[in-house]
């Protein structure tokens, strides 16, 4: 647990840092975790917009970062081998933002 706050300091002060000159236009940075809080790997996070499709992974880590998102309402996808398929709408501003996400990953759950 003390190393997702430390990730998560990270993100923030990386963020804050990159928005005070006006910030990356669209830019979202967070972790993927699962219910019990332990951060995912290799997850798969699709943006879609109607102007945009971006796809992007998470890092060992499960740290994410991906910039220059159109601003606009996106459809999210993410997806993970034993974890159950999360989606959901986000709203893009100009601005940097911190977004986490967590995902149900019963069958990971079983294997620990």
């Amino acid at each position: 647990m003390k190393k997702i706050g430390f990730i998560l300091t990270l993100l923030t002060l990386f963020l804050v840092a990159g928005c005070g000159s006006g910030g990356t236009p669209g830019m979202l940075v967070g972790v993927v975790q699962d219910e019990n809080g332990n951060l995912l790997e290799g997850v798969r996070m699709v943006f879609e917009s109607e102007e945009e499709y971006r796809v992007i992974f998470s890092t060992v880590e499960g740290i994410y970062e991906i910039e220059n998102l159109i601003e606009g309402t996106y459809a999210l996808t993410l997806d993970r081998d034993g974890c159950s398929t999360y989606t959901d709408e986000y709203k893009v501003g100009s601005k940097g933002e911190t977004v986490n996400f967590s995902m149900s990953c019963p069958s990971l759950a079983v294997a620990d």
